[in-house]
């Protein structure tokens, strides 16, 4: 869990808007688009939801998927924001606490 979440919220996977997260890169556009195009994002984000919970700790499955939406939906949005900062170590400060936030999270 420490590992993804390092990895997802680190300054390579930010720096790269292009190539990182489609979540991060492109949720506010799909929201705009056709149920269509939604549905087929929205399958696309339930696939990675699943395999986020695998590594979230909970008693059931149900627990650990309610878990591995909000620490992705909480991770992209992050991501989201601290690609736009220009202060480097203002974004980095970010990402950090940020990761430390969610892993205390998602073992709760």
């Amino acid at each position: 869990m420490k590992a993804l979440i390092d990895a997802y919220l680190g300054v390579e996977h930010c720096d790269d808007a292009a190539g990182g997260c489609p979540v991060a890169a492109l949720a506010s556009e799909v929201a705009r688009r056709p149920r269509a195009a939604r549905a087929a994002f929205q399958r696309i984000l339930g696939h990675h939801i699943k395999l986020i919970a695998k590594y979230v700790p909970g008693e059931t499955e149900d627990d650990r998927e309610r878990k591995a939406v909000m620490l992705f939906s909480g991770m992209a949005g992050t991501l989201t924001v601290a690609r736009v900062m220009t202060d480097d170590q203002r974004r980095q400060r970010m990402l950090d606490a940020a990761k430390e936030f969610y892993f205390d999270a998602a073992n709760k």
